[in-house]
């Protein structure tokens, strides 16, 4: 079996020679320089010899003017086969070097193959080419190695600047790219330590690179809480090892609280994207998009609020106008029988007047009139105790039709400044004889300017939480209680909070107190719309009205209305 040795630095040319030459059944031996070919040459002298040109350590130019200086291996066929050299004088060169052929890569396999029987053929009957030493004189053959050289060095040298040229190009390109991209961006190195932080990095989250030289920096600074941060930490480098095993990009959560250099804490959306020794992280911040969908949601609830309470609204104005004729009429009534009850009173009289005149009557006319005047006087009693039990049932049912039309009708008209202390110390002035005997009052008044509100309605606000500080009170059976009133304001609200040390609401009845016909009273002791009434009544003023309550240690109800700007802005200057 003839043996031929291959020769080039390139390993993929080298498995296609291998490949094809063993396919056609010769032994292969390879060889990455000429050096190396040339110590395998010396060892075990192949029959056929194919070699590239351009190799480090030893050339192919250099290794086949060795084989042919060498006695054993002169004789050796020689084939150059380059996609380098591909000049005339590149060809002329080698040849003059003694090789049997030069050949431009690529080749058709049957045609390179051609080529390597026809040589074959040509060396077994002694048909080789002069050695170098025949063909050219020493001087000659260094200043055509040299040229060739120089000419190939040169060329190299062009592309490898113009390689080089792209290569900046490309980088810059890319730096501009990430320097300008409409998202932060973050890159780092294989050891953690930031290079590169676009603008938008710095502008969204006030970061500079100075600031967070290393991934560790990010971390403490962005995640401030020990807590937060090694959960988020954890979630990162397990999502991170997967990628690393498995591909794709690493985000191992939805979103993320990232804290700003200035404090402020920022949502933010964060995605990896290992490139070789390299992380690139890019980071969407998703801050106001979270927010205008929870303005949106809470939008939504508000509109569903007010078309549920435009319902109850219409149906409560049903009810107000069905129950009001009927109670009239039932009213008169009980008028009716009040008089009724008064004559039977004036009967008693009659009768004793009589039994006193006709003392000469017989002893049962006096029995007869003892038991008549009896009667008379326990039908009176019982009439008069039901009398009593039904004015009471009128007059709940005539506060429940009055407060179904405060529930129906609340509209802000006659807006204008009002003195929020004064409209205190009304309420107080016309409830105090009600509530005096189960509460000590203190008053802490603030400094607030007039407030913009319409101020019937506001007194039924005070009046209703004063009237409910005070029944919490007796509820919890002290024997004395404390009802505190205070005012205050910032720049831009007023507040007024109504505190007791009642009964106090139980956690679960919190969310639902300020509901529509709920209320914590007992059964025909509330009708459960006067909380829901002043809360309405201060949201279309442009406020809120909060509780805050600890079950047996009482309440505060907190109302918040709004200041004129003129106002927020006296506040500012102060």
């Amino acid at each position: 079996m003839q043996s031929i040795l291959i020769v080039d630095d390139i390993a993929e040319n080298l498995y296609f020679l291998e490949v094809l030459l063993k396919g056609n059944g010769f032994d292969v031996r390879t060889a990455s320089n000429g050096a190396k070919a040339l110590e395998s040459a010396r060892n075990i002298a192949p029959d056929l010899i194919i070699s590239d040109i351009l190799m480090p350590v030893m050339d192919g130019y250099v290794l086949c003017r060795e084989c042919k200086a060498d006695k054993r291996l002169k004789q050796i066929p020689f084939i150059f086969y380059t996609a380098t050299f591909v000049e005339k004088k590149d060809e002329a060169l080698a040849l003059s070097l003694g090789a049997d052929r030069f050949v431009i890569k690529p080749q058709e396999p049957e045609a390179l193959m051609a080529i390597i029987h026809e040589v074959l053929s040509s060396s077994r009957s002694g048909e080789v080419q002069s050695s170098a030493e025949e063909s050219l004189d020493e001087r000659t053959l260094l200043m055509d190695y040299s040229e060739a050289l120089f000419r190939k060095l040169e060329k190299k040298m062009a592309e490898l600047d113009f390689a080089n040229q792209k290569l900046q190009e490309s980088e810059q390109l890319f730096r501009q790219f990430i320097v300008e991209c409409p998202m932060p961006i973050a890159i780092s190195d294989h050891a953690g330590n930031i290079e590169l932080l676009n603008d938008l990095f710095t502008a969204t989250f006030g970061y500079t690179p100075a600031d967070i030289p290393t991934a560790e920096s990010w971390w403490q600074l962005a995640y401030p809480d020990p807590q937060y941060r090694a959960e988020v930490s954890g979630l990162w480098q397990t999502a991170l090892e997967k990628v690393l095993r498995d591909g794709g990009t690493v985000r191992p959560a939805d979103e993320y609280l990232v804290t700003c250099k200035n404090g402020t804490v920022r949502i933010v959306e964060i995605y990896g994207v290992p490139i070789t020794n390299r992380m690139l992280v890019v980071l969407n911040d998703i801050t106001e998009r979270r927010r205008a969908e929870i303005e949106r949601t809470e939008m939504q609830i508000h509109m569903i609020q007010q078309d549920k309470m435009a319902s109850i609204g219409q149906i409560a104005a049903g009810v107000a106008h069905e129950i009001n004729n009927p109670i009239g009429f039932i009213n008169s009534n009980l008028e009716s029988l009040v008089k009724h009850t008064d004559k039977l009173g004036q009967y008693i009289g009659i009768i004793d007047d009589l039994a006193e005149h006709e003392c000469s009557s017989s002893a049962r006319d006096r029995l007869a009139a003892e038991r008549s005047r009896l009667h008379i006087e326990i039908v009176t009693r019982d009439i008069g105790s039901i009398l009593k039990d039904c004015f009471e049932g009128v007059e709940r049912i005539i506060t429940i039709v009055r407060d179904l039309k405060g529930f129906v009708h609340h509209d802000m008209q006659e807006m204008k400044p009002v003195d929020l202390n004064k409209s205190c110390d009304t309420i107080i002035s016309i409830i105090w004889n009600e509530i005096k005997y189960v509460a000590e009052l203190k008053k802490e008044y603030g400094d607030i300017p007039p407030v913009n509100c319409n101020s019937q309605q506001i007194s039924q606000v005070l009046m209703n939480l004063m009237i409910n500080a005070g029944h919490a009170i007796e509820t919890k059976g002290n024997k004395f209680g404390e009802i505190i009133i205070r005012t205050w304001c910032d720049q831009n609200n007023a507040f007024i909070a109504v505190s007791d040390t009642g009964c106090g609401i139980a956690p679960e009845s919190l969310d639902k107190i300020f509901t529509a016909f709920y209320t914590t009273k007992e059964v025909g002791k509330g009708t459960g719309l006067g909380l829901s009434i002043s809360s309405e009544i201060i949201k279309r003023h442009g406020g809120d009205l909060s509780v805050d309550s600890v079950l047996g240690k009482g309440s505060t109800f907190t109302i918040r209305l709004p200041l004129q700007p003129a106002h927020c802005d006296d506040k500012e200057q102060q």
